[in-house]
């Protein structure tokens, strides 16, 4: 999870972040920020992060960047691979079934918060949790292949 910062009034000009010293540990809600910058028009090189509280950054520290898609972010970085990473994760998230609580199952908003990203290309998921039971699935692991040698 991370603090947000508010202002009252009109801020859009201004040059620093002073007027941000209102803090919170709330999320709130934003149709999206599209940012112009270099990469030509038309590119797609995003990265979204679909998926639910272990995307969005449930139990991380706070403050920290720490979730999955930080991680992911700094790391194509590192490999000279920088892109956008778009965190598309929702806590509480239902994966399979919708909820007044929670909002619209991952089916029904894979298409506008992952496919209609602007830029958006490649789309991990972590919706690896079993739908019936509270606890995380893991992916298969494949077997290491026999060593041989001399």
């Amino acid at each position: 999870m991370e603090t947000a910062y508010g202002a009252d009034g009109d801020h859009r000009a201004d040059v620093s972040a002073a007027a941000f010293t209102q803090k919170s540990s709330s999320w709130y809600f934003l149709e999206g920020v599209d940012v112009a910058g270099k990469p030509a028009r038309g590119r797609r090189d995003a990265v979204v992060a679909f998926g639910d509280s272990l995307t969005d950054g449930a139990a991380s520290t706070p403050g920290a960047d720490k979730r999955y898609p930080d991680q992911l972010s700094r790391r194509l970085s590192a490999e000279g691979r920088q892109r956008p990473v778009l965190n598309a994760g929702i806590a509480g998230n239902r994966v399979l079934s919708d909820s007044a609580c929670f909002g619209a199952k991952a089916p029904t908003r894979f298409r506008h918060d992952a496919l209609d990203q602007t830029r958006s290309e490649w789309v991990p998921s972590s919706c690896w949790r079993a739908p019936t039971t509270s606890s995380w699935a893991r992916p298969p692991r494949t077997p290491a292949p026999p060593r041989t040698g001399a």
